[in-house]
């Protein structure tokens, strides 16, 4: 079977592909740089050179693939967020029309919904970097913000401040986050769990 990879360089995508071939199916994967081209080829992969607004290319690939993976993500977080959503619909609406044909209808359900970031609150703040002090001495908090569609983006439109604390910490060099066999260090995540439980007391007070 001939399969399309968008992200095909990426963490997740690495995986996809590297199962995929390994069960004899051809995996084209899009690739934006040489060595991008190299990881591709190393794995067995065929490298397609292009970009999520190569349109022209994701529909050629499409047309002659017989399973579309759209794993691609812009994460130029310099980049209007607006526009890394126009970006996307479109790789998708070209990857799917060309896959389906003329006779499928193809529309878009689930709408992005783009929602404020979150004020940082000086009481917030006070509470995570104590807490933070106390139980993970010398880490430092750097407040970030993830590419996650989760609940909090209804909330916020709301006008409702979220945020999210974990106190987890994970092995860079184990590092499987929504990937294959997640997991964690048992002694981590107990110590995120109370770090957690603190934070929620302390906040509520």
């Amino acid at each position: 079977m001939r399969i399309f990879v968008t992200g095909a360089t990426g963490y997740i995508g690495c995986v996809v592909t590297a199962k995929a071939l390994a069960e004899g199916h051809a995996v084209y994967g899009l690739s934006r740089s040489e060595e991008g081209d190299a990881k591709l080829k190393a794995l067995g992969a065929t490298a397609v050179r292009g970009e999520l607004a190569s349109l022209d290319v994701l529909r050629q690939q499409s047309a002659q693939a017989e399973v579309v993976l759209h794993l691609g993500y812009i994460h130029d977080f310099t980049m209007d967020f607006q526009e890394v959503l126009r970006i996307d619909a479109a790789a998708v609406d070209a990857e799917v029309r060309r896959l389906a044909g003329p006779k499928v209808e193809v529309k878009a359900s689930n709408p992005p919904l783009a929602s404020p970031p979150s004020p940082l609150r000086p009481d917030v703040m006070k509470v995570v970097e104590g807490l933070t002090e106390e139980r993970f001495p010398g880490v430092p908090v750097v407040p970030s913000m993830s590419t996650g569609a989760t609940d909090s983006r209804f909330l916020r439109n709301l006008g409702m401040p979220m945020y999210g604390v974990s106190g987890l910490f994970v092995d860079p060099a184990d590092n499987r986050i929504h990937g294959l066999d997640e997991r964690i260090e048992i002694a981590r995540l107990y110590a995120g769990r109370e770090f957690m439980y603190e934070m929620v007391k302390r906040l509520a007070q």
